[in-house]
């Protein structure tokens, strides 16, 4: 952006934006926001509105927020998304029990889980679960042993899926208004 747009300033932030907002208040404005990649849609509710709250209380009159969201659209087209042919999202979704035993000691075994991906039309979101292919036990230093039955699944991520009246409720609750609406051609 600064190489396209020189006279941009632009003020990246690497934050945990599950907590404060470490936004520098000293930027000339007006200040346009800018939160991309629908990660909103991994949040419930309650914490959707918690981080539209805390972009909320740090806009100043005339700053604007871009939020980026996954629109709603045909379950076949995000089902066959999530649960790509070439695997992409399979590997990613066992890489999470990798983390968590690179991160806390486990030994979960990758090969002893499947991915699994569907969209709940009620709720209108994709769940991706791991489902355990075997009875078996897994340790995380610190905590029960965890006993898997087969078949059962373990819940790893949530995406929310939007529209205009969806998005217009979030932003609401947290004291924020719909503006400008743009959409991403879909792919071909």
């Amino acid at each position: 952006l600064r190489t396209a747009l020189p006279g941009l300033t632009v003020a990246p932030v690497v934050a945990d934006f599950t907590r404060a907002l470490p936004i520098p208040r000293n930027l000339p404005g007006p200040v346009a926001i800018a939160f991309l990649g629908s990660t909103i849609g991994n949040l419930d509710r309650p914490e959707a509105i918690a981080l539209l709250r805390r972009v909320a209380a740090r806009l100043r009159p005339g700053d604007r927020f871009v939020l980026g969201v996954d629109l709603r659209k045909d379950p076949a087209i995000l089902e066959a998304a999530y649960n790509d042919r070439e695997g992409v999202t399979a590997e990613f979704n066992l890489n999470a029990l990798r983390v968590l035993n690179r991160e806390t000691g486990a030994d979960f075994d990758p090969g002893r889980f499947r991915h699994l991906a569907w969209y709940d039309t009620a709720r209108h979101r994709i769940e991706m679960h791991l489902v355990a292919l075997e009875a078996h036990i897994v340790t995380i230093p610190g905590l029960p042993p965890i006993r898997f039955a087969r078949g059962e699944t373990l819940r790893t991520e949530i995406s929310g899926k939007q529209d205009r009246a969806r998005l217009a409720g979030l932003l609401g609750g947290a004291g924020l208004r719909l503006g400008p609406w743009a959409e991403s051609p879909a792919p071909p």
